[in-house]
């Protein structure tokens, strides 16, 4: 007679140590291993009697498999529980016994390895099975949002950068005439017309264009040690590129007295001061540290 029964919606995966922990509750002092040793050998002759059916040696007994498969959980269940109460763990037996007998007989792998062996395959198959597509996109979606926030943060705190949109050159009378090939428009301003101007010079936008330019006259402020802006003296609007503005002014060699301030088309802001380079005369610039509004850091921001 079978003991094992139950849904099949209800069955789980059954070890020896919970069939073993089952059994000791159970069989704890109802039970001598004499008498489970009897219900076993019973047990084997009905499971021979089931055989002897399917193998049509026997007539007028069940042959199904569903009976074999009964009579078959009878056996290990007797066999556990003698086991159980004579405080056998079988786990352990089965593993030992395994060993041995794979090395007697050189098996290519015991037991144990087999069931490392499906370890190491569900751990593969889990790995091949994993949506690595989906994951790699992720991780790019994060890198290329991470990269936005740095140069968002980057743009953000960086108040000044080096542009090469404008140039300051100092000329010679003589030049004057070649201006005009050069340039659509000449621009001009002259600082301080009661003195004769001994420098001249050009600026000009390249490939931007100029809203506005502003020049102040500056003076020296003792108490502060340093230049302060006093009165604007010209202004001029929309230097396009290829126009020029013409400056007369004398480049002093002590205190300067004039500044230029501008503003781009692009957001930045610049200023220049006149003064004389005692190093090596040289006051052309080609490439100016700009001043950057929110305008220009927004545009920054698209890459224009």
């Amino acid at each position: 007679m079978s003991r094992f029964f139950c849904n099949e919606q209800d069955m789980k995966d059954l070890t020896f140590r919970q069939l073993q922990d089952y059994l000791l509750e159970h069989y704890h002092q109802s039970r001598t291993e004499e008498g489970l040793f009897i219900k076993l050998v019973e047990e084997v002759g009905e499971v021979a009697e089931v055989l002897n059916g399917c193998s049509g040696r026997k007539e007028g007994v069940q042959d199904s498999n569903e009976t074999l498969a009964k009579e078959l959980a009878d056996i290990i269940h007797y066999t556990v529980a003698i086991a159980t109460i004579n405080d056998i763990d079988l786990t352990k037996t089965i593993f030992e016994k395994d060993k041995k007998a794979a090395i007697k007989y050189q098996h290519e792998r015991d037991l144990e390895g087999f069931l490392k062996g499906d370890w190491k395959r569900m751990n593969i198959d889990c790995i091949l099975n994993i949506d690595w597509a989906m994951y790699i996109d992720w991780l790019l979606r994060i890198l290329q949002i991470s990269t936005f926030i740095a140069v968002i943060i980057k743009i953000t705190f960086q108040n000044k950068v080096y542009i090469n949109n404008i140039e300051i050159k100092e000329i010679k009378p003589f030049e004057f005439e070649s201006l005009h090939t050069n340039f659509h428009y000449i621009h001009e301003f002259t600082h301080n017309i009661s003195s004769k101007p001994f420098n001249h010079l050009i600026f000009y936008p390249k490939e931007v264009d100029i809203e506005i330019v502003e020049f102040y006259s500056l003076n020296y402020d003792s108490k502060s040690n340093c230049l302060i802006v006093n009165n604007k003296l010209h202004t001029v609007k929309n230097l396009k590129n290829y126009t020029c503005l013409l400056i007369h002014t004398n480049l002093p060699e002590n205190m300067p007295s004039l500044r230029m301030k501008w503003k781009t088309s692009q957001g930045e802001i610049g200023e220049y001061t006149f003064y004389s380079n005692m190093y090596n005369g040289n006051v052309n610039i080609s490439s100016f540290k700009y001043k950057l509004t929110l305008k220009r850091k927004i545009l920054a921001l698209f890459g224009l």
